[in-house]
Formats: C-alpha cells, sequence, structure tokens
C-alpha cells in the first residue's frame, strides 16, 4: 500500500509496521510517500508517540547517487526518534550490485521473518517454515500452464 494511502493516526496502535521505500531525484521521498513523510515531521508529536511500534525499513536505492538510500536512512532515523522499536537493522537495497537490491533484500527478509517469529510465534503444533536459502530458491509449482499450438 503506498505510505500516502495508509490512515497515519493508526499508526500508534500497530504493533508492526514494514516500510520499503525508494529514493528520488535529489535524496527526495516518492510522491506516494511525501504526505505521510510529512505528517511524520510535524513538530507537535509527542516523542513517545510510536513507542509501541515495532517497525522495520528497507530502501530501493542507486549509490552511483549522492543521495544514495537517503528517504529510507531519514524514514528510519525519524520511526526511532518517535519512539518506535526497529526489528532489523535497516536494510539498503542497490541498484548498482551485480545481484541489484535483492542481494541485500534476501538477507534482510530472512532477518526480519526470524525477528517476527520471536516477537508472535507460531501457535502449537504449526511448523517454522524452512529459512534457508536452499528451501528460498526452490519454487513452486507454476501457477500458469502455456501450450503452444501451431496451425497447419
Amino acid at each position: 500500500m503506498p505510505m500516502d494511502a495508509y490512515p497515519m493516526q493508526q499508526l500508534p496502535e500497530e504493533r508492526f509496521a514494514v516500510f520499503v521505500t525508494s529514493t528520488t531525484g535529489q535524496g527526495d521521498p516518492p510522491d506516494n510517500m511525501r504526505k505521510f513523510w510529512k505528517l511524520l515531521l510535524r513538530k507537535n508529536l509527542p516523542p513517545s508517540i510510536l513507542s509501541g511500534v515495532n517497525y522495520a525499513v528497507f530502501g530501493l536505492g542507486d549509490s552511483g547517487y549522492v543521495k544514495y538510500n537517503v528517504a529510507a536512512k531519514k524514514l528510519d532515523r525519524r520511526l526511532a526518534a518517535l519512539g518506535a522499536v526497529p526489528l532489523v537493522e535497516r536494510g539498503l537495497g542497490d541498484d548498482q550490485h551485480p545481484s541489484g537490491y535483492e542481494a541485500s533484500l534476501d538477507l534482510w527478509l530472512q532477518q526480519l521473518w526470524i525477528a517476527l517469529r520471536l516477537k508472535c510465534p507460531l501457535p502449537a503444533g504449526i511448523e517454522q517454515p524452512a529459512m534457508d536459502e536452499t528451501s528460498l530458491l526452490q519454487l513452486g509449482p507454476p501457477k500458469y500452464k502455456v501450450t503452444y499450438t501451431t496451425t497447419p
């Protein structure tokens, strides 16, 4: 969901929040985050307004730019300044990496799932999903079947 579409007044009531954002132009937040960001920057917000929120931030960026992932870095700092507690260290994806932003995202997601399972254990009798690299690389059954035909 775009950050601007999220009802900001609900954020202090959330137990968990995961943010993924890019940086545009010369260090600007993306258009679909501007309203959200403006509300987060209000000076009249109490410093502990987000004290019950556990959060994670992942940035989509390009280290070829001077202000690499600055929107994610600022968001992470602002959430912490308002009392939110990070679940994992901020993740920074880089389009310049040979594997793209996925190189950082895969490890970050593994860490996020582990942190979430510590805070929210699965009910008794439910098996933990495999999170090792081999399991993550296995593809599930295809959703579609493509059949090529030729006309005589």
